[in-house]
């Protein structure tokens, strides 16, 4: 079995055990057991040093088990100055969508590079359709499709390791009716 500094690549910052041994897996941490889905209570949570838990999640037909997901959303607000006030007085026009950060890796055990990977994530990149995401997190704010924005190969230094970034924003199914 091979060991990869992929911690880096995910920010991961542990702090010392000097008082009791350092768990051994994620199971051990979050009490999580992938057995069943009623068991993912802790699923997409941080452990209780503060580090990101795999959260593994598939897009489209595209299973991506080792990977990190970050979730943000803004408000656009509009201010407006009013005279001898102190202060704006703020008006919510709306909400944006959500961007989702997918980061993670594929290994092979073999040591060859892993290339069908890298085509399947292009082709879902290079596609203009948009793809359901099944994700405990993304279910949980009502994100049920997603479209790809950005996509990034960030070196991994290892010859069997790949590393990606894939940026999303939230996208809904809707039908427009014409009237005439």
């Amino acid at each position: 079995m091979n060991v990869y500094d992929i911690a880096s690549y995910f920010s991961y910052r542990g702090l010392p055990f000097p008082l009791r041994p350092q768990p051994t897996g994620v199971a051990e941490v979050t009490g999580y057991n992938s057995t069943t889905v009623a068991q993912k209570q802790n699923y997409g949570h941080n452990d209780f040093l503060g580090r990101p838990i795999f959260q593994p999640l598939t897009i489209g037909g595209l299973y991506l088990p080792n990977s990190i997901i970050t979730i943000s959303v803004k408000k656009n607000i509009v201010t407006t100055s009013v005279t001898g006030r102190a202060g704006t007085i703020k008006e919510l026009v709306s909400s944006e969508d959500y961007n989702i950060n997918i980061k993670g890796a594929f290994v092979n055990n073999d040591g060859s590079f892993p290339s069908y990977e890298m085509e399947q994530i292009n082709q879902y990149f290079q596609s203009k359709e948009n793809y359901d995401i099944d994700n405990e997190l993304c279910s949980l704010l009502g994100v049920e499709k997603v479209v790809f924005t950005s996509l990034d190969f960030p070196p991994s230094g290892k010859t069997n390791v790949l590393l990606y970034n894939i940026s999303c924003l939230s996208d809904y199914d809707y039908t427009l009716e014409i009237e005439s």
